[in-house]
């Protein structure tokens, strides 16, 4: 037999899941009832005593998707909904629930991801603090970097961006003589050029745009003169070099090592003999390469030479002396 209320299997004559007691019809009176134009339940000595056969409808409360929304959202009256209305879930169904919940709503409060009001308070005064000690004094901040006009004339030699000229972009034109014009930026505004005066249809009389950041060297090989004009050197930020130390070196015809036959270190070289050449291990990086000579078409002076520790220096069918040079 089925509980008219939920319809339920019952073994008495109450309901064990809807608690509600079962009256049982006289199946007589029932099939009397049935036969005379009437339906089951129905009593007509007593219509009001009339109850329907079939399980009552269920309220909005009492819908699974009801229950389960609430269970997420107001987990609380969620559990009370369970228990109170599902009763076919079973007893093993509404208590692993109940414990989801209760462990969900234990980690919620106990996350490590909730802000320590304590903890965040120290770095915001640390932060303040620090910021007053570092902001400079008025009289103390930094000046504006000028910029402004400059030009030089330079001659064979090595020129670092911030200690020889200053830091700029420039235009060269080439004054006299022939010979290369490279810096060490050559693929990054740079340049790599033959340069001369003459319009030969080899070499170029003028470069545009050199620019000379910090550090950047500009090498000129060669007897050409190049004159550069910058209208935004850095003429104030040029740090000189410090005081050479040592005395001038004289060298024949030899090969030298830097650190054994003589210190190395950052050198003039100038020419005192006949014409030959002077080359170093390091010519593409701070050395040299050049037809040397006090007579003819050599080059009587290269500028700021570097040797570092282990650079061969060889001097070839002329002599030298190296004039040390400041950092």
């Amino acid at each position: 037999m089925k509980c008219p209320h939920c319809g339920a299997d019952l073994t008495g004559d109450t309901c064990e899941f809807c608690g509600q007691k079962v009256i049982e019809k006289d199946q007589g009176s029932t099939a009397n009832n049935t036969a005379a134009g009437g339906y089951a339940g129905y009593n007509p000595n007593n219509p009001g005593a009339w109850k329907p056969s079939g399980p009552p409808p269920e309220k909005w409360y009492e819908k699974t998707w009801v229950i389960i929304l609430f269970l997420i959202f107001l987990w609380p009256i969620g559990l009370f909904l369970m228990w109170r209305y599902k009763k076919n879930w079973g007893k093993v169904a509404k208590i692993s629930i109940t414990i989801v919940v209760a462990l969900c709503v234990l980690y919620s409060c106990t996350s490590p991801d909730k802000p320590d009001t304590d903890k965040t308070a120290v770095p915001k005064t640390t932060t303040v603090k620090d910021t007053a000690k570092s902001e400079p004094k008025k009289d103390e901040r930094k000046e504006e970097i000028v910029k402004e006009h400059y030009e030089i004339d330079l001659s064979a030699g090595n020129y670092t961006a911030g200690k020889d000229i200053p830091i700029g972009t420039y235009n060269i034109t080439a004054t006299s003589g022939t010979g290369n014009v490279s810096s060490s930026n050559m693929f990054s505004g740079g340049l790599n050029e033959v340069m001369s005066p003459d319009d030969d249809g080899i070499s170029q009389q003028s470069f545009n745009g050199l620019k000379m950041k910090k550090d950047v060297v500009l090498t000129v090989g060669g007897d050409v003169v190049i004159h550069l004009i910058a209208e935004d050197a850095q003429t104030g930020t040029v740090a000189a070099r410090g005081e050479a130390s040592g005395s001038p070196i004289d060298l024949p015809a030899g090969n030298y090592t830097a650190g054994t036959e003589f210190p190395a270190g950052i050198y003039t070289v100038i020419a005192t003999g006949g014409t030959g050449n002077v080359s170093s291990s390091n010519m593409f990086d701070g050395g040299l390469n050049e037809v040397m000579g006090q007579e003819g078409f050599g080059v009587t002076q290269f500028n700021n030479a570097v040797f570092t520790e282990g650079v061969t220096l060889t001097v070839s069918g002329t002599s030298i002396q190296l004039v040390p040079v400041g950092e």
